[in-house]
C-alpha cells in the first residue's frame, strides 16, 4: 500500500464531548441517548502510522451527519430500519452503526481494518449495545474476511461515511460493497465528502457498471433542526439491480 500523506480537513462539529462520564454538556445524542467514544480524557492511540489506520481515530463530519440523518428518517417513518440487518464498512468510530443499533436494527455488523477492531469493541462496550458484532474486514484482502462477515446474512442496509478518499483503495472498496449486497434488496446509504473528483468518478463508475443506481438525498432531508448540515457532505442512496 502507498504511504502517501493526505491533508484532510477536520470536523466542523468539534465541540461534542464523547468521553464516558456523568456530564450532560455537549453530548452527541441519538434518540436522546448520548454516545460515548472514549473511556477517559485520552483518545485511544493506535500503533500504526499508516493513514488508512490513523484516520479511524477521528470523528468525521460525514459520520455525524449520517447518524443524524438515520435518526430523522426513522423518526419521520421515511426509513424502515427497525428489525433490519445493517453493516457498516470502514466504520472508524462507528457512529452510524451505533445510531442504527439505537434506532432498532435487529443486528448490526461493524467492520474496519483488523488493527481498528479492538477500539471499536471498546466503543460498543461503552455504549452498552448488544445487537452489534465487530468484525475485521480489509478491503484489499476481502476474500479472507468476507466469508465470516457475510456468513448466512442478507444485509438490508450497507452504511458508509467518508470512505472514498485514497484512490488505490477504491476498487477494493467497490468490490467489497458488491460482495456484501444482495441484488434488488440491499440499500447502500453513504455520506460522502469529495476529496478528489477523480476518486469520486472511479468509485461511482465502478459501482454503476456492476448494476448500481444512485439517488442524491436532498439536503432538506438532513437534520437541519439540529444543525447537522455541511455543504461539502452529500448523502447518497444506492441499490444494485
Amino acid at each position: 500500500m502507498s504511504n502517501q500523506i493526505l491533508l484532510l480537513e477536520g470536523s466542523r462539529f468539534p465541540s461534542f464531548d464523547f468521553h464516558f462520564s456523568d456530564s450532560i454538556d455537549n453530548r452527541f445524542k441519538i434518540n436522546s441517548k448520548p454516545i460515548f467514544l472514549n473511556a477517559d480524557d485520552k483518545t485511544n492511540q493506535l500503533t500504526s502510522e499508516h493513514h488508512t489506520i490513523r484516520t479511524s481515530e477521528s470523528v468525521w463530519d460525514a459520520s455525524l451527519i449520517l447518524a443524524k440523518y438515520l435518526e430523522k428518517q426513522v423518526e419521520q417513518e421515511q426509513l424502515d430500519i427497525i428489525g433490519k440487518r445493517v453493516i457498516e464498512v470502514g466504520a472508524g468510530k462507528a457512529l452510524p452503526s451505533i445510531a442504527a443499533s439505537i434506532l432498532g436494527a435487529e443486528q448490526v455488523i461493524i467492520t474496519d481494518a483488523p488493527t481498528v477492531v479492538s477500539n471499536i469493541e471498546n466503543i460498543v462496550k461503552l455504549n452498552r449495545i448488544f445487537n452489534v458484532e465487530v468484525k475485521p474486514l480489509d478491503w484489499t484482502d476481502r476474500d479472507e474476511y468476507l466469508p465470516e462477515v457475510k456468513a448466512a446474512w442478507t444485509f438490508d442496509y450497507i452504511l458508509a461515511a467518508d470512505v472514498v478518499w485514497v484512490e488505490h483503495l477504491i476498487e477494493p472498496l467497490t468490490e467489497t460493497i458488491n460482495a456484501l449486497a444482495t441484488t434488488g434488496h440491499t440499500v447502500l446509504i453513504m455520506a460522502h465528502h469529495t476529496r478528489a473528483l477523480r476518486s469520486d468518478k472511479l468509485f461511482f463508475d465502478n459501482l454503476v457498471k456492476n448494476g448500481w443506481r444512485f439517488e442524491t438525498i436532498d439536503r432538506q432531508q438532513h437534520c437541519w433542526e439540529e444543525g447537522f448540515v455541511d455543504n461539502q457532505v452529500v448523502i447518497y442512496k444506492g441499490i444494485k439491480y
